[in-house]
């Protein structure tokens, strides 16, 4: 098994440098979208998925993340009353709707405002039980936002920023209390700055993905350190914290399964999950495009259930179970 990862990690490893070569322009069609022949020949496989039917289904390789259920959203709703302000306008309602060319229309400006919203939804909005009592799904569902400092964060790729291309991501994982075991997932609520197109992946996005799957693989163990001791420069704190040929966190993995909302142009988003299929091939499902052209019609629940999906493993018969005993 020890074999099976070091292979699937210099495969990730080999995707990498490829995707962030000086070259990769030339893979790349309009709005940045990835040529098939380039997915090809890399053995990077797309398959259309329907993410709006949310039951888990046990294939090979099997979707690893299951949406909380719509059951917890609908028990502890948004407190859209509570953000009423006379001066601001109501934070949760006062959602700015597409209209092309209108001010603040912009890819830029529409993918900033989905994130924002949505990120909130799923995670900071100030939700109610039926007793009216306060209630965060983020902290309920046990996920954290990856920051600095952080194994995973160690090498470039998630974010991009020149001319012709911008992406970001905000990144969270399972907490360790929560769910009883350090896991490999990975969810990731991504903006892009093109135009989607269904039937494709774009270069921001198949980065995105392969570099948080390549760095998970390649993520090394931390040392405590001393949260006081100051250190002359970063690296310095890096050495520190991740020395030179420190053990993996996940050496014996073989999927890194990462779930990407992607928010794409014109204002729409999408769902992908990515795994390794346990050999050499890259498997992606990517969800069709999703409108979130119109505050009331937007799907805001159905992307938070899978902001806020619990991990999955897979036992030795191959069965999909929870980390939870």
């Amino acid at each position: 098994m020890a074999s099976t990862t070091s292979r699937i990690r210099n495969k990730l490893n080999a995707l990498w440098d490829a995707l962030l070569h000086k070259d990769m322009s030339q893979n790349l069609g309009q709005n940045q979208v990835i040529e098939p022949l380039f997915l090809k020949s890399k053995q990077i496989y797309l398959i259309d998925h329907d993410f709006s039917s949310t039951k888990v289904e046990d294939r090979y390789p099997p979707v690893l993340f299951e949406p909380c259920p719509q059951s917890l959203l609908d028990r502890n709703p948004v407190d859209i009353a509570g953000y009423d302000d006379p001066q601001f306008g109501n934070r949760v309602t006062e959602f700015q709707d597409y209209v092309a060319g209108a001010e603040l229309s912009s890819i830029r400006h529409c993918t900033n405002r989905v994130s924002s919203q949505l990120g909130a939804w799923a995670y900071t909005f100030t939700r109610r039980d039926t007793t009216s009592a306060f209630v965060n799904l983020q902290i309920m569902r046990g996920i954290y936002p990856i920051e600095e400092p952080h194994g995973i964060l160690l090498s470039k790729g998630f974010t991009m920023s020149t001319r012709d291309m911008k992406w970001s991501a905000n990144m969270y994982e399972h907490n360790l209390v929560v769910w009883e075991k350090e896991l490999p997932h990975v969810i990731v609520l991504s903006k892009q700055s093109q135009i989607g197109t269904d039937d494709s992946i774009m270069y921001g996005e198949l980065a995105q993905l392969v570099t948080i799957m390549r760095n998970r693989a390649c993520q090394p163990e931390e040392v405590l350190i001393d949260e006081d001791q100051n250190f002359e420069d970063e690296k310095e704190e890096q050495d520190a914290r991740w020395p030179v040929r420190s053990k993996y966190v996940f050496g014996l993995e073989q999927r890194f399964p990462v779930l990407m909302v992607s928010i794409v142009g014109p204002q729409h988003g999408r769902i992908f999950f990515a795994c390794m299929d346990g050999h050499d091939d890259l498997i992606i499902r990517k969800s069709s495009l999703f409108s979130f052209e119109r505050l009331a019609t937007a799907p805001w629940d159905l992307f938070s259930r899978f902001l806020l999906s619990g991990p999955l493993l897979e036992d030795k018969h191959g069965n999909l179970i929870s980390p939870r005993r």
